[in-house]
């Protein structure tokens, strides 16, 4: 069972997800500055997130992608909100969007959540708990190769500007944070991303971590702690989500340079 903070923010990502599901397919979406879409989903999503959050850890570090909060995240703890993963696809009424709510504990993952409204999925992990999906085990892949008919997922920008050469077929669902939990169940044997927020992978990252995989930059290295980067802005480089027994493998097939 969750333990009771889990469960905690689980009921906070169902609450902030019935919020947005009034306005799934409803809204117009408005551009920010970096031309990426919001609506008012995103922001009342992540108030409500930020206040649930606030009542019970008043101390807490927060960051959102709507309402930004503190560039360092490396010392003490710290949440990461993104309100409304896939708002392009909500505002089109397709399902893949999602909530997810990630924290930090100098700034490594340590719990999170993402929960896909629209179809009642439910992923969850916390710190040497495992890995769940409504309330199941999961797991990522346990394979030294990857499988000739197998699925990666691949962000818009790894689509778009990163020579891949791999076999398998990409997807790219248009939810940073539903590719780590496709890794953290096996559906994905890989995910890559090349443009990513803090609040995308925070979540997601603890998810997969505890379902066997993990985060690697383009020279081989884990990434354990976010902490090294500003948490307010887009990272600008590769990071891979897979297998460490994938991992050499995968990162063969990419060019980063």
């Amino acid at each position: 069972m969750p333990s009771n903070d889990l469960q905690y923010v689980i009921d906070t990502a169902r609450e902030a997800g019935q919020l947005a599901l009034k306005y799934f397919g409803q809204v117009t979406g408005r551009r920010k500055g970096d031309g990426t879409l919001f609506s008012r989903a995103d922001t009342e999503s992540e108030q409500l997130i930020r206040e649930r959050l606030a009542a019970r850890w008043p101390h807490d570090a927060v960051v959102g992608e709507e309402m930004a909060g503190v560039d360092d995240i490396s010392e003490g703890r710290a949440w990461l909100i993104d309100p409304v993963d896939g708002t392009l696809n909500f505002l089109y009424g397709l399902d893949e969007w999602c909530i997810s709510i990630g924290m930090t504990d100098c700034g490594k993952p340590a719990l999170g959540v993402v929960y896909a409204p629209a179809t009642e999925r439910l992923w969850y992990a916390e710190y040497g708990s495992g890995a769940f999906r409504n309330g199941t085990p999961i797991r990522a892949v346990r394979a030294r190769k990857v499988r000739s008919n197998a699925l990666m997922g691949c962000d818009s920008v790894a689509v778009d500007h990163v020579p891949i050469d791999l076999a398998p077929r990409k997807r790219n669902t248009g939810s940073a944070a539903l590719h780590a939990c496709y890794v953290a169940q096996g559906s994905f044997y890989a995910t890559v991303y090349a443009a990513w927020g803090l609040w995308d992978v925070a979540a997601g990252l603890c998810i997969c971590r505890e379902a066997g995989a993990a985060a690697w930059r383009a020279d081989g290295s884990k990434l354990e702690s976010l902490g090294e980067f500003c948490a307010t802005e887009k990272v600008r480089q590769v990071m891979v989500m897979c297998p460490a027994s994938l991992r050499r493998s995968v990162l063969e097939g990419i060019e980063t340079s």
